[in-house]
């Protein structure tokens, strides 16, 4: 309902026009105008004056299968570059994640007759901005491959990730357009829920002609490239042997596990959660030191 009265009608009772899913576990992302702190690098410089007075928006994931998009202030004194207004806090977007999309219908349908939740959550994980270098050669960067990526988990969800150029708030084109653009969805079928907050940074890779990752300082011939990295979430097989399993296939790739724990997020379902936890104790834990021979 408009408990606030928002249209100013004097009516508190009436219901609104459109309804916002709950933001849950994703936080609330301001995006303003790009950072000084590689104002080194090249081409970086061009893309500080093309877009140091963009509008600012607010970016948020909510349980109705949507990343929203908020005015936060545009740019209005050329005498002061440090005077944005307040904006308006319209909804610039509402973008559906192709992986969320077949789920989107049942966001009406939360509540099954007993109370319990149907879906646990959609766009309900961490956001983060920054920008980036996305172009092919480190050692020619140019203004126009300078981006500001956005990347969503989806925590409780779903089993990806959501990247974002919105560099151009309101782009109808260009490079930086359609705002927003689409870099990438990624999914897995062992990543497993997406709770992890993703860092946008840049790493070495080796190939290419030259040492064009940085000065030349004796790298050998590599290439910079900026990645998004991530850790992978539970997978909820439903099998004690499968889950052994899938931890077995770990620990060949990954060498002997110090302490492992497993820990429950949250209890969206209490009775679930508890039998997983004794299906760990009593099934998973036993299986995993039977293979290895351990006695811990």
């Amino acid at each position: 309902k408009d408990a606030f009265d928002l249209d100013g009608d004097g009516n508190a009772s009436e219901m609104r026009p459109a309804v916002l899913g709950d933001i849950f576990h994703s936080n609330i992302l301001f995006v303003g105008s790009p950072t000084t702190l590689l104002a080194h690098e090249p081409g970086y410089a061009g893309f500080v004056a093309a877009y140091g007075t963009r509008d600012r928006v607010a970016y948020a994931g909510a349980n109705d299968a949507m990343l929203h998009a908020f005015d936060a202030g545009a740019y209005w004194t050329p005498a002061d570059p440090s005077v944005w207004n307040d904006g308006s806090g319209d909804e610039l977007f509402g973008y559906v994640p192709g992986l969320l999309l077949p789920m989107a219908s049942l966001t009406p349908k939360t509540i099954d007759s007993n109370g319990n939740r149907l879906i646990p959550g959609f766009v309900d994980g961490n956001l983060v901005a920054a920008d980036a270098w996305l172009g092919a050669d480190s050692g020619n960067k140019t203004t126009e491959e300078w981006a500001t990526v956005l990347i969503s988990s989806y925590g409780d969800g779903g089993e990806g990730y959501l990247a974002l150029d919105v560099t151009a708030p309101g782009a109808s084109g260009g490079a930086h357009g359609p705002y927003p653009k689409l870099l990438f969805e990624f999914t897995h079928p062992d990543l497993g829920k997406s709770w992890s907050r993703p860092v946008i940074t840049r790493v070495k890779l080796a190939g290419g002609s030259g040492d064009r990752c940085g000065p030349s300082d004796g790298d050998g011939d590599c290439q910079e490239r900026w990645v998004a990295i991530f850790g992978g979430g539970m997978l909820e097989t439903g099998d004690p042997d499968e889950v052994a399993r899938r931890l077995l296939e770990l620990r060949a790739k990954v060498g002997e596990f110090g302490t492992l724990s497993l820990v429950a997020h949250d209890w969206d379902d209490r009775a679930r959660w508890i039998r997983s936890l004794e299906l760990f104790a009593e099934e998973v834990v036993p299986a995993l030191r039977r293979a290895t021979g351990s006695v811990n």
